[in-house]
C-alpha cells in the first residue's frame, strides 16, 4: 500500500509503501518517492500516488502529484516491480494546470490512472481540477500508445 507523508524539518512530501500479508501487521518499506528537482512541479515532494501494472511490458507506472509553491501538477514514474527503483519518466509534468481561464486553471490533482482494455494502447487519466475561483471537478486526459508522456485533456469532458 502506498502512503503519503511529509517531513517537517524539510517542509517536503513524500509517498512511501508498506506491505503486509494479513491486512493486520504492515511493514514500512520506506520512501520510494520524494522531491523532483529545484524549480520542478515537484519541487516540494510528491503525494497522491496511483500505480497500475502496465500490461504491455510488465512494468509499474505511478501517477502522482507534485507540489511546489505555486500549485500542484500530475508527473509519471516506472518501477520494474512496483516497491523500489522508481525513476521519473521526466522532469516535467504530464499534466499541467490549465492557461488562463479554463476550469482547472489553479491545479490538477489526486490522479486516477487507467489502462484500457483492447488491442490498442490507450491510458485515461482522470483527476480533480481547481479553479482560481475555488470551483473544482473531474477531468480525464487521454494518452494513445506506448509513450505516456504525452496525455491531453479531452475538453469534452469534466464534471
Amino acid at each position: 500500500m502506498y502512503y503519503d507523508s511529509f517531513d517537517v524539518e524539510n517542509g517536503q512530501f513524500a509517498i512511501g509503501v508498506v506491505r503486509s500479508r494479513d491486512g493486520i501487521r504492515w511493514v514500512k518499506l520506506g520512501k520510494i518517492m520524494g522531491r523532483g528537482i529545484s524549480g520542478g512541479f515537484d519541487e516540494l515532494g510528491a503525494v497522491k500516488a496511483c500505480v497500475v501494472k502496465n500490461r504491455r511490458d510488465g512494468k509499474y507506472v505511478m501517477a502522482y502529484e507534485g507540489v511546489d509553491g505555486n500549485g500542484k501538477s500530475i508527473g509519471l514514474a516506472v518501477s520494474p516491480d512496483g516497491l523500489k527503483e522508481w525513476r521519473r519518466l521526466q522532469n516535467e509534468a504530464v499534466l499541467k494546470p490549465a492557461e488562463d481561464d479554463g476550469w482547472d486553471n489553479e491545479g490538477v490533482e489526486s490522479p486516477c490512472l487507467v489502462q484500457m482494455d483492447g488491442d490498442g494502447d490507450e491510458w485515461r487519466l482522470y483527476y480533480r481540477g481547481i479553479s482560481r475561483a475555488g470551483r473544482t471537478g473531474i477531468g480525464m486526459a487521454v494518452c494513445e500508445g506506448s509513450d505516456t508522456r504525452n496525455f491531453r485533456k479531452w475538453t469534452g469532458f469534466h464534471l
